[in-house]
């Protein structure tokens, strides 16, 4: 690398004149390139679901019966409401 400030290798001037040439010719950062190879790798990203589908299907019994309310379903899961109407909502038109 031409530029490091931890070696020194150039003055500061310098990196920013080679930062500078970078931009006006077109050369950007490719953020995607990581995420590309983590996709080859098996990995998706992101974060993972509060619910596995067992208890989202247990949520949707419960909701279903009427004997408990969306609150006390979410603390018997330990998340909160909006994680129970999440579920509920995404379940009812089947997309989980």
């Amino acid at each position: 690398m031409p530029c490091t400030r931890l070696r020194n290798a150039q003055p500061p001037s310098r990196c920013t004149s080679i930062t500078r040439i970078g931009v006006a010719r077109g050369v950007r950062a490719r953020p995607d390139v990581g995420a590309d190879d983590g996709r080859a790798g098996g990995r998706t990203g992101g974060q993972k679901p509060k619910l596995g589908p067992r208890q989202v299907r247990l949520a949707r019994e419960m909701y279903d019966s009427g004997d408990y309310t969306v609150q006390q379903i979410a603390d018997e899961f330990g998340v909160t409401r909006p994680t129970i109407y999440r579920h509920l909502t995404a379940t009812a038109t089947g997309s989980k």
